[in-house]
């Protein structure tokens, strides 16, 4: 006896993709127990999904969001309204990326936003998580596998494509990405109290106790290092490492 699933799909030429990387996984599923590791994702897809109201409101109906491994990609459904959008999800991963490394087990991730080719489906099967034995979703097209890729080698951070840099609205906060086609996104000066954040520390000292709780020192370090000095107005241009 077949079953059929009934599936939604939308398929975009030319829409608006953010994809979020978490950085470190690997190395997290070969040092921590289950337990951590359970307790360390859900924290991050718990404020994937909090984040996603605080800044979208019902805008987020206007989203796609699925998992691709230990991503996060998002896809604007209408091309109504670029440059709303375009702010809002920078915003989204700006803040999604100071709420992960306020966890007790800091986290990096990096991110990208970029106009590209698309396809996801959602299949409606069962809702009751006990009773489930599956949840697809899935998503795919050229632009991911390559957001996946050129994020491969880049510092913790947000970066948008070039071809958006024109549109973004705080031009002042971007930082070329050397010989490449992206740049980094450096908060903007209203958007969270440093002086919250960091008590009386400076960005450095706080920079270094992160490095020092996230217990992968050097893998760490060469991603957020490059980051602080980015924020902190240090460097002009962000290097890609080999790995």
């Amino acid at each position: 006896m077949s079953e059929t699933l009934n599936a939604k799909y939308i398929v975009a030429e030319e829409t608006l993709i953010g994809f979020l990387d978490l950085c470190g996984t690997t190395a997290m599923y070969e040092k921590l127990d289950l337990e951590k590791q359970v307790d360390r994702i859900t924290h991050v897809v718990g404020n994937v999904w909090t984040e996603l109201s605080n800044v979208f409101g019902e805008g987020q109906k206007s989203l796609y969001v699925h998992m691709f491994g230990d991503s996060v990609v998002i896809a604007q459904r209408s091309r109504k309204d670029l440059d709303g959008y375009l702010s809002k999800l920078v915003h989204y991963f700006l803040t999604l990326q100071f709420q992960m490394l306020r966890y007790k087990l800091p986290a990096l991730c990096r991110c990208m936003v970029r106009k590209g080719k698309y396809y996801g489906i959602r299949f409606d099967h069962e809702t009751n998580i006990d009773g489930a034995a599956m949840n697809f979703s899935l998503v795919g097209g050229p632009t991911i596998v390559d957001m996946d890729k050129e994020l491969k080698g880049l510092p913790a951070g947000v970066y948008i494509d070039r071809s958006l840099a024109s549109e973004y609205k705080d031009s002042n906060k971007l930082v070329p990405v050397d010989a490449d086609r992206l740049v980094f996104v450096k908060p903007p000066d209203n958007f969270l109290s440093f002086e919250e954040i960091f008590g009386n520390h400076d960005l450095d000292q706080w920079v270094a106790e992160l490095i020092e709780a996230s217990g992968d020192g050097g893998e760490f370090a060469s991603k957020i290092t490059p980051w602080a000095d980015a924020v902190a107005g240090r460097s002009t241009v962000i290097r890609r490492t080999s790995s």
